[in-house]
């Protein structure tokens, strides 16, 4: 294969991954966008400190809103559940 198919390749492969990217975060801001103005309305979208309230409140975030973490691989897929059954993962609420 010729450099130039191969680097034409990398960069198909690359815009590719952003696209993905792009789609499950939009896809996770759209799913958890309520929970975010519900549970954390004193915080900025987009800014750490949500990030870190909505984590907080993870046993409250809605099951769409879990998908879409587990979907985007942001979190492990059952990581809420298990933490719903442990009374240590107490809610912060």
């Amino acid at each position: 294969m010729s450099r130039h198919v191969l680097i034409a390749t990398a960069m198909l492969l690359a815009a590719g991954i952003a696209t993905t990217a792009t789609a499950q975060s939009a896809k996770v801001k759209n799913a958890c966008n309520a929970d975010a103005r519900r549970l954390c309305p004193q915080y900025k979208l987009d800014s750490s400190e949500l990030r870190y309230c909505m984590e907080s409140r993870g046993r409250s975030l809605s099951h769409g809103c879990v998908a879409a973490l587990e979907d985007a691989g942001i979190i492990s897929r059952g990581t809420l559940a298990r933490n719903k059954s442990d009374p240590s993962q107490g809610n912060t609420r």
